[in-house]
């Protein structure tokens, strides 16, 4: 290309005369030199392209591989949290569900659900330790927030768990268990009419398949 070019030049400098069609033809010449050679000027640079993305596609299946042989799966954990609760063991199902949290730390139904259990204990401090942690983790998670609001009734704190329970349905206007909380509080308060508005709400959410 450099040669082309030191021609045209001295073709210009020295006043060559050439015919029109081979002024365009050293033109389009030149052009397709220009606009081809950059594809086949450093073919180490596609090799470098093609070993990048290579490499990428090899950490992502060992990063795959990690999570597939690490430990047992926070949610399985959880499965089995749950079985023993069904069966009233409520110390094993505990014991059960931090296992699941020490296998997934950012396992939120972990987190609520060990909190849940705890109130079946009578464990309110500790319940309530739980949902403020997983709020920390997660303020958009709903269900600790729910589960905030019924430590705060079983302590008899109204007011504090009617807002915590208003809170709930705003992050997630569907969970019915918020809407059965929040009808209890109501009753409790002496306003029949709010909580049947409530469960009523919470029927709704539950035929139409709501959590």
């Amino acid at each position: 290309m450099t040669q082309v070019c030191k021609v045209i030049s001295m073709d210009i400098r020295q006043g060559t005369k050439r015919s029109p069609v081979s002024l365009v033809a050293i033109c389009i010449f030149f052009l397709a030199l220009v606009l081809v050679r950059p594809a086949f000027a450093a073919p180490q640079q596609w090799g470098g392209i093609v070993n990048t993305t290579a490499n990428t596609n090899i950490k992502a299946k060992a990063k795959i591989r990690k999570a597939l042989s690490g430990p047992p799966q926070a949610l399985s954990l959880l499965r089995d949290a749950s079985s023993l609760e069904r069966e009233n063991k409520l110390d094993a199902a505990i014991a059960k569900t931090k296992e699941s949290i020490t296998a997934d730390p950012t396992c939120m139904p972990a987190r609520v659900e060990l909190g849940n259990l705890l109130i079946k204990k009578g464990q309110l401090d500790e319940a309530m330790k739980v949902f403020n942690e997983t709020l920390k983790i997660n303020p958009m998670q709903h269900s600790a927030k729910t589960g905030e609001g019924v430590v705060l009734f079983k302590k008899g704190d109204l007011p504090a768990a009617l807002a915590a329970l208003k809170e709930a349905l705003v992050l997630n206007p569907d969970p019915v268990l918020a809407y059965y909380e929040l009808g209890k509080v109501y009753e409790k308060m002496g306003q029949p009419q709010k909580a049947l508005e409530a469960y009523k709400k919470g029927i709704e959410k539950h035929d139409e398949g709501r959590h």
